[in-house]
């Protein structure tokens, strides 16, 4: 078996994109939480360090495959500093996540790409959830509820509405008055959606 070279590929301009690309492949077959920076490095052919030079960790590397302008463990930190509507806060905050300098530098490009990648695949949309539980929804390892549930659905809602279908005048709204007038929502269900009475819960 041949060791990977250590550091940098000499005279490899393209090495950050074959990395996105063997991670992209880790993700799909082994899901966001059986994927490592050493696995991931394995399949691209480099030492585990220059993915930490590129990407720093598991979560940056898997925003770089999904497309997303940045990590979204900022929505917790954003929110947590934010006074007001907690709704509206996480509306933006995900808006400015998709609306970010994605590669094909379109408005909406990251929500796009993620709903292109998640559907590809069910084991995608597995990472893609693994992640997000990690990252925004449960980062304390517990397994989410009803209120993310429906706060997922909710962002999903609008990202649909207002990159896919282009329905007005969600569309052509700013990033704050959508926050505006979806917030309230949002915060109902950030303050512990229940189920339904008589709605069954989900069991192994």
């Amino acid at each position: 078996m041949v060791t990977p070279p250590l550091g940098r590929r000499p005279g490899k301009r393209d090495t950050r994109t074959e990395i996105v690309a063997a991670a992209r492949e880790a993700f799909r077959t082994d899901g966001y939480d059986g994927t490592t920076i050493r696995s991931g490095a394995r399949r691209a052919g480099v030492d585990p360090s220059l993915v930490h030079h590129y990407f720093g960790d598991k979560a940056g590397l898997f925003v770089a495959v999904m497309d997303l302008a940045h990590d979204p463990r900022r929505v917790s930190e954003q929110l947590a500093l934010r006074a007001g509507s907690k709704g509206a806060g996480l509306v933006l905050a995900f808006l400015d996540i998709w609306e970010g300098p994605a590669s094909t530098g379109e408005p909406g490009s990251g929500f796009i790409a993620m709903v292109q990648a998640a559907s590809s695949a069910p084991e995608v949309a597995t990472a893609l959830r693994e992640f997000l539980t990690e990252r925004v929804w449960r980062p304390d390892g517990g397994a989410p509820g009803w209120g993310p549930a429906l706060v997922s659905a909710q962002l999903a809602g609008v990202g649909w509405a207002r990159y896919v279908m282009r329905v007005e005048p969600i569309a052509s709204a700013t990033p704050e008055e959508v926050a505006a007038l979806v917030g309230p929502t949002i915060d109902r269900f950030m303050a512990g959606g229940q189920a339904p009475e008589g709605a069954g819960t989900a069991t192994e």
